[in-house]
């Protein structure tokens, strides 16, 4: 949960550097540029932050029964 929360507030004050407000204030076009340069940013840890985002997402989907059908996932081979 500690780690949970870490990423999220990292995620939404980084932007305050460079684009003079949090994440959740930016426009979309801005969070796009924002997520795209920790992507594929030179310095490890903000490329951490990006994919600690998009693993974080990922699960969050992928432990939805109703999103598996559309992700060509028939479940788990072990029953519930």
């Amino acid at each position: 949960q500690l780690q949970l929360q870490g990423l999220l507030r990292g995620i939404e004050r980084l932007p305050l550097v460079g684009y003079g407000a949090s994440f959740t204030k930016l426009s979309d076009e801005d969070r796009r540029r924002f997520l795209e340069g920790l992507a594929h940013s030179e310095l490890y840890p903000r490329r951490l932050l990006f994919h600690g985002l998009k693993q974080t997402c990922a699960m969050g989907i992928y432990s939805q029964d109703q999103s598996w059908q559309h992700l060509g996932y028939e479940g788990p081979m072990v029953q519930r």
